[in-house]
Parts: C-alpha cells; structure tokens; sequence
C-alpha cells in the first residue's frame, strides 16, 4: 500500500504532493513513509536502533524503505516525482555534539544503505545542523517547529542547484525538522525535495 500523507495538514493523499490547500506553507514538496507507527514492531525496531544503539537494524530498516520504493517505481506518477537520473539522497544531520553522544547518525546510516541499491547519489555532508537543539520527540508537538527553527545550514550550493533532493529521516512526526532541513535546500537553488522516513510517527 502506497502511504502518502500531506506534511503540512497530514491529509492522506493520492499523490505525493502537497496539498493544494498548503502549498504556500511548506518547502517540501511531499513526504513518502513506507509503514507507521500502528505497526509496532516497526515502532520497536525503531527506537532500538536510534536509542539502543542496535546499529545493525540499519539492514532491515533500510530494506523496508528500498522496497517501499521499488513499489512506488512501478506507478508512472511516482517514478517521475522522485526517480529522477540526478535525485540526490542527504540525510537529516546530527549536530556535531549529538552525533558524538550518540555515535552514529541513524538517517546517514541508512541513507548509505539505499543510495547505492537504488542509484541516487549520495551526498552526506553537505546539509550541516549549525545549532544544539533539544531533542524534537522530548518536546512536545507545538514547540517542535520553534526548537528546529534555522538550525540548519548549507555547505555548497552548486551541487543540489536544480536538482531533486530526498531528505531521509527515521521517523515522520510534526514534520518540522524534514520542513526546516527543505527550507535551506529550498533557498539554496534545489529543484524539488521530498521527506522519506522508515514510519510516520
């Protein structure tokens, strides 16, 4: 089943697009999820990997999203919106002090996972998190866009001008860390990005 929500109203969508009611809000241009929450052995597999440090559900967690794309490959829609010959895959960055609390950064591990199986370049340090924040799930929902507001940064802009981007996350919530992260890619010269998470949370 294809899962498509828009990252604004979170309207379920037939399209991975925005909403017409919520274009001129959002600087994604959709959000793709390959399962949810109500699932909770994803759920399960999730949080261990991202909090217990089980780097090694990175393999099955990234099989479900590659998959899950294989799948959308086959409706003509899809493939045009997000398998383009020069999409770029970036990951969610960590700021530097929560990557060396934590060890690793779970969206680069599975980025590197699904980049070469699927044939999108990869491009892992060009979006920078500039700012320390607390972390988005301890907050609660309305003070999630506040927290992550213009913590992000870009390294070089010539290498996503004009380009598709997918920004690849864990988990899809209120949106606003994928909405913050698109914004700075957005005004860097990106063509389109789209938010692609393991769930929706």
């Amino acid at each position: 089943k294809v899962k498509i929500i828009c990252p604004v109203c979170k309207r379920k969508l037939n399209q991975g697009t925005v909403c017409s009611h919520c274009q001129k809000n959002s600087f994604l241009d959709g959000v793709f999820f390959a399962t949810s929450y109500e699932n909770s052995i994803c759920e399960e597999l999730v949080k261990n990997f991202k909090y217990h440090h089980v780097t090694e559900l990175k393999i099955p967690l990234s099989l479900i999203i590659i998959k899950y794309l294989n799948h959308l490959a086959k409706y003509s829609r899809f493939k045009k919106q997000i398998f383009d010959l020069e999409s770029i895959l970036i990951p969610i960055p960590l700021h530097k002090k929560r990557l060396k609390e934590r060890g690793f950064n779970q969206s680069e591990l599975l980025a590197k996972e699904i980049a070469p199986v699927l044939g999108f370049k990869y491009l892992g340090e060009i979006l920078i998190r500039k700012i320390y924040t607390q972390a988005q799930a301890e907050l609660p929902k309305e003070e999630r866009l506040h927290n992550i507001k213009d913590c992000f940064e870009l390294k070089e802009k010539s290498e996503i001008k004009g380009k598709t981007i997918i920004l690849i996350d864990d988990v899809f919530t209120t949106g606003a860390t994928l909405q913050e992260a698109a914004k700075v890619l957005k005004k860097g010269g990106a063509k389109k990005v789209w938010g692609l998470t393991i769930a929706h949370g």
